[in-house]
């Protein structure tokens, strides 16, 4: 009964921030209450299997935080609304499709394929690679050390590779978005698919997910900017994202199977493993007793900190998190308890309201900017960076996303990564036209009559 309860709560903040900020479907407060709404969903459906009821305290813990979330963030919409006026019409943000630019990446992101995987087979032997992917994905996350390091250059390549996915899928959403029937989109795609490639021989569990918002976010901007429309969602559009959903939701199981994680837990339980038990995960640690972090922001701040420890030298700081697997009536739950564990975990309490209103703000920010297409080509890096922050905000309902994918070091590097990918692009484009420009001045002049 509690489960239903926090549902239709999430349900009630889901419908509201659709409509105070004018039925736009893609604002960060509209992502991040649909991840927890459909969290409780699953768990309410998995309930009677875990034999779980929700405690009041986890209750108010969630619907607390959402709440939060959505009033800093429309907060900071009225704001910047009647800052920077109307949104910008011109059409000079659009980014050029350049084919021996997707002809580089694609090479660059085969090379960096065959290569990763022969570093990992060499690190981790196994009979086939496959089970030496799943090795290293092991070593990664579970044990204290992590996992070997690739050798220089492939480790920074490897990071460029993933920049190059992030362009490749806005530029697949501004084709579709501006409704181009352009030869640029297969092999867009074909990028796309290498990316996604590269991205699972690092142990990727919702890669292909994540790539698919990446698209799905610059494709509906670009189409708002390009018709000069509300971000709506169509019926169309809504069936489309539907069977994505349930597709996605289908094969979960096989893909993950694929990548060596294997499961002696039926279809449901695990499919619920990974979206739903989080609740019960979360209400778990809530109702229990802990004490304080050893390091300050060791869970929040995971990634940057890890980081710091790996290139100073400084072994306390490079660690693993403490996310202890779970069961409840003999069904593995999994060990992700949503963004708040890691908030309460790091900050008592009070790092709900600060940590979220954090994310609000930031991510509300860079929506507002990465809406107005007002930085002529380079507006797609605003995109690309929403994007980013989307998808972390639609899986805040797993785990700490936010900071320890979108908030921290990682962001330096890609905002570089990305910056030379775009600046090659341009430069590339810019070549190709004054090159055109020059075969047409000299071809002959016809004769006038």
């Amino acid at each position: 009964m509690n489960l239903l309860i926090l549902a239709f709560f999430l349900l009630v903040l889901l419908i509201s921030a659709y409509l105070l900020h004018d039925l736009d479907a893609i604002t960060p407060s509209v992502l991040f209450c649909l991840g927890f709404f459909l969290c409780a969903a699953f768990a309410m459906s998995n309930a009677a299997s875990w034999r779980y009821e929700a405690s009041e305290t986890v209750i108010f813990t969630v619907v607390l935080g959402v709440a939060l979330f959505l009033f800093v963030s429309w907060v900071v919409h009225l704001v910047m609304s009647k800052r920077h006026g109307e949104i910008e019409g011109s059409r000079a943000w659009v980014v050029p499709v350049n084919r021996p630019v997707l002809l580089a990446f694609l090479a660059l992101q085969l090379i960096v394929f065959v290569w990763t995987l022969r570093a990992i087979s060499q690190m981790y032997p196994a009979g086939d690679p496959l089970t030496s992917i799943s090795l290293y994905d092991q070593a990664n996350k579970f044990s204290d050390k992590g996992a070997e390091a690739f050798p220089f250059p492939l480790g920074p390549l490897r990071g460029l590779c993933t920049s190059v996915g992030y362009y490749v899928c806005y530029l697949l959403g501004q084709s579709f978005g501006m409704g181009r029937d352009g030869k640029e989109k297969p092999l867009l795609a074909l990028n796309l698919a290498v990316s996604m490639l590269v991205s699972f021989e690092g142990g990727g569990r919702t890669t292909a997910v994540s790539f698919v918002i990446y698209c799905f976010i610059a494709l509906l901007m670009v189409k708002r900017q390009w018709r000069a429309t509300r971000t709506t969602i169509s019926f169309k559009t809504f069936l489309v994202v539907l069977a994505v959903f349930v597709f996605v939701i289908a094969t979960f199981q096989t893909m993950l199977g694929l990548m060596g994680r294997s499961s002696g837990t039926n279809y449901w339980d695990y499919i619920c493993m990974y979206i739903g038990a989080e609740i019960p995960n979360l209400d778990y640690y809530l109702t229990g007793s802990h004490s304080p972090a050893d390091i300050f922001g060791c869970m929040t701040l995971y990634t940057s900190i890890n980081w710091i420890g790996a290139h100073f030298g400084i072994p306390d700081l490079v660690y693993q998190l403490d996310l202890p697997f779970r069961y409840m009536n003999s069904i593995i739950m999994g060990n992700v308890y949503t963004t708040f564990y890691a908030f309460v975990y790091d900050f008592g309490w009070w790092g709900i309201p600060a940590l979220t209103a954090i994310m609000a703000f930031v991510s509300q920010w860079v929506y507002e900017h990465a809406i107005r297409f007002d930085a002529g080509r380079h507006s797609c890096i605003w995109v690309i960076l929403y994007a980013l922050a989307a998808n972390t905000l639609i899986m805040s309902f797993f785990s700490n996303k936010f900071f320890e994918a979108f908030l921290c070091i990682g962001l330096v590097r890609n905002l570089l990564f990305l910056a030379c990918v775009h600046i090659l692009n341009l430069l590339v484009s810019g070549a190709l036209k004054r090159r055109n420009a020059m075969h047409e001045d000299s071809l002959p002049l016809g004769r006038e009559d």
